[in-house]
């Protein structure tokens, strides 16, 4: 039963993965477009520039959120893998 709770959390988390992968292009390419409409002095860069700072920050909480959570799935695999020897 626990191996299939596992299972099933372990896919979720690579799909969560993916989903940042396939996302991190997007992310660059907002942040150059908003700081390009910035440097041309935008009518809306400080509303610009405030989103930027959101974006940044929400996309290097989901790389913290995914890194810790590989770390605790490498971690449950490994104990796993012992636990039936």
């Amino acid at each position: 039963m626990i191996c299939s709770l596992f299972k099933g959390k372990l896919q979720k988390h690579q799909a969560f993965e993916a989903e940042i992968s396939a996302h991190s292009n997007a992310i660059v390419e907002l942040q150059e477009n908003g700081e390009g409409m910035i440097n041309e002095c935008h009518y809306a860069s400080s509303l610009i520039r405030v989103s930027l700072v959101i974006l940044s920050l929400v996309h290097a909480a989901n790389l913290l959120v995914e890194s810790f959570l590989g770390a605790i799935f490498n971690y449950c695999q490994y104990y796993m893998h012992h636990l039936k020897m």
